[in-house]
């Protein structure tokens, strides 16, 4: 319990919504369960990208809740840096926990966290394991992508030939703020990968906490064609932006297209192919 009050006591969690009520979110119902029984209050900022927002939001007995409505669905760039400058300006808080909505946190969690920063307190990441199948974070990064690894190893790692996700990670806020935090550009895909080259250019390693997260991907099951046409929009852009930065647009040109084939394949239409040609070609 002491591992608990310690921890909310110097952090913050940030939640990005979209579509989905705060009490169905899975990161929210499963660390709601690690504070039950205990009498302590944790700050929470709840950045809701949904066009219908959780609107009379109630009272939770160990959270102090921040709700941030954006229903223009700004992305969660920019959700991320306004929880940042909440936590740090307001909530006088030394990092921030930043998570999707669908990211299961075992009950060992806080623990975990709080011997991680023990062990390693100057540190600017701290990154659990996320499972979806397979080890998708950290991941190995090659060719501006993501790779999976077969294993990792609680402790440091080095930054070089190494990237991560943004759900599960506990971020420094000074850190944050030193590297200029997330491209608002960047609304969803790539998001990750392109603030976390700017953190490999201040700091040459990261902690890999141990600590095993589940992260559910309802993308990869979405037979919508609506909906997976409006999330390519997304990866195109940011593979674009993040090509601008990297300057390695041919490769991830390449990247997309693929992307692009195989979703063409799946829903039998010609309109992810003309959504490619207008994003990264024109």
């Amino acid at each position: 319990m002491n591992d608990i009050f310690e921890f909310s006591k110097k952090n913050a969690l940030i939640i990005v919504l979209y579509k989905t009520r705060l009490v169905e979110s899975i990161t929210f119902n499963s660390f709601s369960d690690i504070l039950k029984g205990t009498d302590c209050k944790m700050d929470l900022i709840v950045y809701d990208n949904s066009p219908e927002l959780n609107v009379g939001l109630q009272e939770f007995e160990n959270w102090r809740i921040k709700y941030i409505g954006d229903p223009l669905n700004s992305g969660i760039s920019l959700a991320y840096n306004i929880g940042a400058r909440y936590a740090k300006d307001i909530l006088k808080k030394s990092r921030l926990l930043i998570a999707d909505q669908d990211t299961f946190f075992p009950i060992n969690s806080i623990s975990a966290y709080v011997d991680a920063v023990e062990m390693y307190p100057l540190q600017a990441i701290y990154a659990p394991i996320i499972k979806s199948k397979e080890i998708i974070s950290p991941c190995r990064f090659l060719f501006n992508r993501g790779f999976t690894l077969n294993r990792v190893k609680d402790g440091l790692m080095s930054f070089k030939g190494r990237s991560l996700i943004n759900s599960g990670c506990l971020i420094d806020l000074d850190a944050f703020f030193l590297v200029g935090g997330y491209n608002e550009k960047i609304q969803l895909d790539f998001s990750d990968f392109y603030f976390f080259e700017k953190v490999k250019a201040k700091f040459s390693e990261f902690v890999v906490v141990n600590l095993i997260l589940s992260q559910n991907y309802s993308d990869d099951s979405d037979n919508n064609l609506k909906s997976r046409l409006f999330r390519f929009k997304f990866y195109c852009e940011g593979a674009k932006e993040f090509s601008l930065y990297k300057k390695s647009g041919v490769l991830l040109i390449v990247v997309t297209f693929i992307r692009m084939l195989k979703l063409s394949k799946m829903f039998k239409t010609k309109q992810f192919a003309v959504m490619w040609v207008k994003k990264m070609l024109l």
